[in-house]
């Protein structure tokens, strides 16, 4: 019992490593845009075209021959989540 207790506490520890990695990771990337960046781009335009662009998205889905395609793309939207919150946490600081 002791050493799968011990074996729990190792892959907790493993998983919190692999989180803040991708965090830095994450980060890096975001400072690779950031620098990249054109002057004056504005990204309002993307919340304005999400609400459409989940309409198509819904629609194409429903197809057969779309849809294995889609889980595909579904896997990458929780890192495309992250970053999209850490573009925005930075966007916050330079208003400030």
């Amino acid at each position: 019992m002791k050493t799968l207790q011990l074996r729990k506490k190792t892959l907790i520890l493993e998983s919190d490593l692999n989180r803040l990695m991708l965090r830095g990771e994450c980060q890096n990337l975001f400072n690779a845009a950031a620098r990249h960046r054109l002057p004056g781009f504005n990204m309002r335009w993307l919340f304005a075209a999400a609400p459409v662009a989940g309409f198509l998205a819904l629609r194409l889905l429903r197809r057969e021959a779309h849809r294995r395609r889609w889980f595909a793309v579904a896997k990458w939207l929780p890192t495309l989540y992250l970053m999209w919150r850490g573009f925005k946490a930075t966007s916050q600081k330079g208003k400030h």
